[in-house]
């Protein structure tokens, strides 16, 4: 986990948008430590009703992994 959100960090501003980084990174740890307390089909499915509730969509950005 902290590799991956040092590697978000140097590339916030050209690859991850700034405010969206800032406010991923407040809520990061949280999100991983439940993801590992949980059954993986059923985290896949919070995450995508999260995301759909958040983000206001409900596929993947075009060239995005898709919610599965």
């Amino acid at each position: 986990m902290e590799e991956t959100l040092n590697i978000m960090e140097r590339e916030t501003g050209q690859h991850f948008d700034p405010a969206i980084y800032a406010v991923f990174r407040q809520i990061a740890l949280r999100l991983y430590e439940q993801g590992q307390s949980r059954d993986h089909a059923q985290w896949i499915l919070e995450l995508k009703v999260m995301l759909e509730r958040c983000l206001k969509m409900k596929t993947a950005p075009e060239g995005a992994a898709a919610f599965t």
